[in-house]
């Protein structure tokens, strides 16, 4: 993962976890800029599906959609799906899918060093 490392396993995101990702928008700056933010929302995601989304605030901004989000202890958390617009997530301002619901999908999360390689 861009800047943070990792991911060293997976953890579902809890209400107050601090996360980070590495966004691509344009905005707020493109190349991987690194951000952070913290969980204020965990619970249904669009589908209905219970705990398979979660929300948080921080910066983001049109093209972050897709980035790894891991917690800051080095657990992968999930993915960043979109920004939030409407009231279904508040007070969170991004969201995305909890890693538990992307494993169900498609398998386990593949783990690597919390030491960037610089070389990479």
């Amino acid at each position: 993962m861009t800047h943070w490392a990792g991911p060293t396993g997976a953890a579902a995101p809890k209400f107050g976890d601090a996360v980070v990702h590495s966004g691509h928008g344009l905005v707020i700056g493109t190349g991987g800029t690194p951000r952070a933010g913290l969980v204020t929302y965990t619970g249904p995601g669009d589908t209905g599906s219970n705990g398979s989304a979660f929300g948080w605030d921080g910066a983001a901004s049109p093209g972050d959609s897709g980035s790894a989000v891991r917690n800051v202890t080095g657990a992968a958390s999930g993915n960043l799906t979109h920004l939030v617009v409407g009231t279904d997530y508040l007070p969170a301002f991004i969201a995305g899918t909890t890693i538990g619901r992307m494993q169900a999908l498609a398998g386990p999360v593949t783990t690597a060093d919390l030491i960037p390689d610089p070389l990479f």
